[in-house]
């Protein structure tokens, strides 16, 4: 098993009633878990993502996690 803080941004924080921007949610995963994983653990729809980070770059589904990583899920931007 190990350990990620998983930071959300926007409107995806409402999703968890007590979240702490500061300090994210400390996520426990299996060893190997991917961010697609970790996503639909927290039960975050894809259509609701607009990228994802992970200590500081950006990643894929796909990408698999160690313990300690902080993963930053952003919302996707509109504008004009």
């Amino acid at each position: 098993m190990a350990r990620v803080i998983v930071k959300l941004s926007g409107t995806l924080r409402k999703k968890f009633e007590h979240y702490d921007s500061a300090k994210g949610l400390d996520v426990e995963i299996q060893d190997g878990a991917s961010i697609a994983d970790i996503v639909a653990h927290l039960g975050i729809p894809e259509s609701k993502i607009g990228f994802v980070s992970a200590n500081g770059c950006i990643v894929k589904a796909g990408s698999v996690v160690e313990d300690g990583t902080v993963i930053k899920v952003f919302q996707p931007i509109f504008g004009g």
